[in-house]
Parts: C-alpha cells; structure tokens; sequence
C-alpha cells in the first residue's frame, strides 16, 4: 500500500474531511488533497505530525521516501499529459468555432480585411477540467463528466491558450468561473506560465474546489476573454 492509500484510509476510519485533517495538521486542504491524490509528499515535520496524530509510526505511514517519490513524479507526469489532453481537445473545438466566427464576419464585411492581433496578446481557447477520475458518456456529443466525492478537495484548471507578446501576461483577472456555492468551496491557486505547445503558448491557472453536498449533476463555468467552457460535474458520497 502506497502512502497516498494509507493517508486515505487513516483518514477514513476517522470519519475526517480533507479539510478537517488539513486544519488539525495547520496546513492548506490543497496540501492534503495533493498527499492522497499522489501528487506529493509530505515534509519531514508535515509527516511526524501526522503519524503523531494517527498514532503510528513514520516508517509506517512512509516507508520508502525514494520509491514514493518516483512514483509521485510518474503521478504528476501522467497528470500533466491528462490535462493537456484535455486542453487539446477544449482548444481544437475553440478553434473550430472561431473559425466559423471569423469566416461569418469576412463574410459580411466582403473584400474588406483587417489585422488580427499583432503585437498584442491574443486569445485562441480555453480549457478547463478537474485532476479526477472522468467518464465519457455518449451522446450527440460525448460529455466528460468528473465523479468527485463530498467533503474531498480536488485541482480544477484553467488553461488560456494565446499567441502575440509573450511580455504580456494575462492575468488571472480575465478568468471567470461561476458555480453553485451550496455545492462547492472555492480556493484560489498561484498561477504559472505552460510550456509552448505547437509554437502556442497556454498558461495555466490551478484553482482548489472542495465539494460541499452529494449533487446528480451540476456544472463550472470558465469564461476568459469572449471563450467559454464547462466541467460537468457528478458529487458522490464517501464510500
């Protein structure tokens, strides 16, 4: 059993929420959700608290910090190449319909053309989703919906894909996210720039949504800059 599977189940058997555990440790729910998500480890003081409070030992709970380690690093590997995945996939169809805008005003305006761009920052797409388990449904379209369970805390991302300047940033200003406060809570993350991909540069902003109540379905919406996209959500009981 891996680290991330012991945390998990201590924490269970406690009958605790991330966010009660974080508060007891005097650390971020982020932080927590990060441990048993395999995202990271734990420091050295981080660690004794916990066995501390679990009343065991810290060669039970960690009983390889070098082996845990590699693993954590293939986790944020597989992580990353996910939601870029999805971010593709966001961009592609917000590519798509740009197109269809653009094609509708060159259209209407005839021969006349003007300059997009330029040396500014433009706005191509956007992306969005949570690091958590998904499934696909068929339908018309085929719908990612994320199965998250209450009282858990989990990364949701935003990706901003652009092309101009890269001197100018775009701020986390510009991103807009609505939700249903009675199912979530939301933390605000730090922002960071994403490597180019395709000579597009994206950047990335993590944000933290801990699920507050069981919910059928419900959805996030992100708004940047005239682009839009949604998570479609399914909020499940602890099992």
């Amino acid at each position: 059993m891996q680290f991330h599977e012991r945390l998990q189940k201590y924490r269970k058997e406690r009958k605790l929420t991330q966010e009660e555990l974080a508060e007891k440790l005097h650390v971020s729910r982020s932080a927590v959700a990060k441990w048993e998500n395999g995202l990271g480890l734990p420091s050295g003081e981080s660690l004794e608290d916990l066995a501390a409070f679990f009343g065991t030992t810290q060669e039970e709970l960690l009983a390889d910090r070098e082996t845990e380690t590699i693993i954590v690093e293939k986790n944020g590997k597989l992580s990353r190449q996910k939601k870029w995945l999805i971010g593709l996939i966001s961009l592609v169809v917000a590519l798509i319909i740009a197109s269809s805008v653009l094609l509708g005003v060159f259209l209407a305006r005839g021969n006349e053309s003007e300059p997009v761009g330029g040396g500014e920052t433009e706005i191509l797409g956007i992306g969005a989703g949570f690091n958590a388990e998904y499934e696909e449904l068929d339908g018309d379209e085929k719908l990612v919906v994320y199965c998250l369970q209450a009282g858990e805390t989990y990364e949701f991302y935003v990706r901003l894909y652009h092309r101009g300047s890269r001197d100018v940033k775009l701020g986390k200003g510009g991103v807009e996210i609505y939700y249903d406060t009675r199912l979530f809570a939301f933390d605000e993350g730090e922002y960071w720039e994403g490597p180019d991909r395709d000579d597009t540069p994206a950047d990335e902003y993590p944000f933290y949504f801990t699920c507050l109540d069981t919910a059928a379905y419900t959805e996030i919406l992100v708004t940047a800059e005239g682009y839009w996209c949604k998570a479609a959500v399914v909020i499940e009981n602890q099992a």
